[in-house]
């Protein structure tokens, strides 16, 4: 397995005067060989990795990139899957059709232990018409206990129409967000497509200027809200990058948006008392 620049719109579109070409998805087919690459797996956005959200226009390419290959293009949806960004499947926000997707999660709401992979028609008639054994199972495939929850989580999402209430909360998110850009001036970056969201904490936002890494705001704030009984999490595993995510229930309203938001304000003003 090797592991790409992403992110890359121009390198993938196949700008070789990009100064990030090198090591770009591209990049690395070109110097692989596309005969020895099977597949592409990416995630719509990167969850646990920071909230990064791809630009638009990007995973488009790559799915071009990977058509002009015949390489296989999987999107890795455990996080972004069944509703969490406005959409059934993060790759719909951008109108892109993977041949493979991977699927855990939200398909239960958490509820029971359920994943799976999901492929389109060309592969699943290859899968069908082999006529010899496929070697591949595991001991708690197809339990029915987790397969009736992922059903009724489907029902839900589309009964009570969970999807529109994401879309809805998206916005008075990013209202908060633009509060807290406005009062504080280390807050910056924010995001959010859907319920899953972000933000960063830099020194100086206009250059951005990280903080040193012993500061480490992104623990402090993620700590200030846990005492005030919010539950975030820190990424400031990448160096020079304080972020908090965010990724609230798909059934929270407006007045627990505000009520986040105001502990967020709460931990980041102590934050701001510890810088001299």
């Amino acid at each position: 397995m090797v592991r790409a620049k992403s992110h890359l719109t121009n390198c993938e579109l196949g700008d070789k005067n990009d100064p990030n070409y090198e090591g770009c998805i591209r990049d690395v087919i070109e110097k692989e060989g596309a005969e020895t690459i099977a597949a592409l797996i990416i995630e719509p956005i990167q969850g646990a990795g920071g909230v990064h959200v791809s630009p638009d226009g990007y995973l488009k390419a790559v799915k071009a990139l990977c058509e002009e290959n015949d390489i296989l293009m999987i999107s890795d949806e455990v996080i972004c899957g069944f509703g969490r960004t406005g959409k059934m499947f993060g790759v719909d926000n951008w109108d892109v059709v993977p041949d493979i997707m991977s699927v855990a999660k939200g398909i239960t709401s958490g509820y029971a232990q359920l994943g799976g992979v999901l492929v389109n028609k060309e592969i699943r008639d290859t899968i069908v018409q082999y006529d010899q054994i496929l070697g591949h199972g595991f001991t708690y495939s197809g339990h029915p206990t987790a397969c009736a929850v992922g059903l009724k989580t489907i029902e839900i999402l589309e009964r009570d129409n969970i999807l529109d209430n994401v879309n809805n909360m998206e916005k008075e998110l990013k209202k908060g967000f633009d509060y807290l850009t406005d009062k504080h001036r280390y807050f910056t970056k924010s995001r959010a497509v859907g319920l899953l969201a972000g933000f960063e904490l830099q020194q100086d936002r206009d250059l951005d200027v990280p903080f040193a890494e012993s500061v480490k705001p992104a623990s402090f704030v993620v700590d200030q809200c846990f005492k005030r009984k919010l539950i975030l999490r820190a990424a400031d595993f990448e160096k020079g990058k304080d972020i908090v995510a965010i990724a609230p229930p798909l059934i929270i309203n407006k007045q627990e948006i505000s009520e986040m938001i105001n502990i967020i304000d709460t931990a980041v003003t102590e934050f701001n008392k510890t810088i001299k």
